[in-house]
């Protein structure tokens, strides 16, 4: 109760709406998840996966024979609920923003593989997502 209050009244003091980069919006989810977290513990489960991180040519090389691969989505919450493993999420900073083969791809392969995966425009609705998959049975 006492989140879902805080979500209404001050949770939009993290986002300002779409006019902010993507990265400035999952900056904001994740002082979210900061405070949520408190009333929901699997929040501590969410995780980035910075695959679009800008570094040099020689670290993104290195990074690759590390296993980075393109088109993973840039969110993990790695608790399992209803049917599924997990739940990976592509954000997106508005509708606007195109979705690139290889994220479809991994989106499609991940859902093969048994976890819920999807896009989600925006910190609203990233939330609003996060927060539908907890409640599933």
């Amino acid at each position: 109760m006492e989140q879902k209050k805080w979500q209404k009244n001050k949770g939009a003091q993290y986002a300002r709406a779409a006019t902010q980069s993507e990265s400035q919006q999952q900056q904001a989810l994740f002082k979210w998840v900061a405070y949520a977290k408190r009333f929901t513990p699997e929040l501590e489960n969410l995780f980035a996966i910075p695959n679009g991180a800008h570094v040099s040519m020689n670290n993104r090389k290195r990074l690759i024979r590390e296993g980075l691969r393109s088109g993973v989505p840039d969110l993990f919450l790695a608790v399992p609920r209803a049917n599924f493993a997990g739940l990976f999420i592509e954000l997106k900073r508005d509708k606007k923003a195109i979705l690139g083969e290889s994220q479809k791809k991994w989106i499609k392969k991940l859902k093969k593989a048994g976890y819920a995966a999807g896009v989600c425009y925006g910190f609203n609705q990233t939330v609003e997502c996060i927060n539908e998959y907890l409640n599933k049975q």
